[in-house]
């Protein structure tokens, strides 16, 4: 049995090579992907950590009263804060915007600020990466508020 399995393999030493590349590429993408599944959870996790991430958000059309908040911040586990948030129309390129109040030392959801600085005074503004490509420095923003019946 030994010697006829290596003459088989002798007669077909390209077809053999090649079955064994293949498993061993198989057996390597596993390793790869079992080693790497844990160091993404960890990554994440710290990026989480580090910017004070929300888990969950509630949102309401009419806002929230202090006591809701409140009553929110009595949740075993659970850490409430108030954002002041908007959807608007740009003047110029008709687009839905939102608007997100800011405020400095905030406890959830920090900023991370990639260039520049944050808001000084009250005539600026934190662009995301999206809507830092269609805007330059200093350029200015117009947004008017439309109230519409419902």
């Amino acid at each position: 049995m030994g010697k006829l399995l290596w003459r088989d393999i002798r007669q077909s030493l390209g077809r053999f090579i090649a079955i064994s590349l293949i498993i061993l590429l198989g057996v390597l993408i596993f390793v790869g992907v079992k080693a790497t599944g844990p160091a993404l959870i960890d990554s994440a996790q710290s990026v989480l950590n580090k910017q004070h991430l929300t888990d969950v958000q509630i949102t309401s059309t009419k806002g929230f009263t202090n006591q809701d908040i409140q009553a929110a911040k009595k949740v075993a586990g659970a850490k409430a804060e108030g954002i002041k948030f908007k959807y608007v129309l740009g003047v110029q390129s008709k687009d839905a915007v939102a608007l997100y109040g800011f405020t400095h030392n905030t406890g959830l959801n920090q900023l991370k600020l990639v260039s520049g600085h944050l808001p000084r005074n009250h005539n600026q503004i934190v662009l995301d990466q999206r809507a830092r490509r269609l805007s330059t420095i200093d350029s200015e923003i117009l947004i008017r508020l439309v109230r519409t019946p419902i």
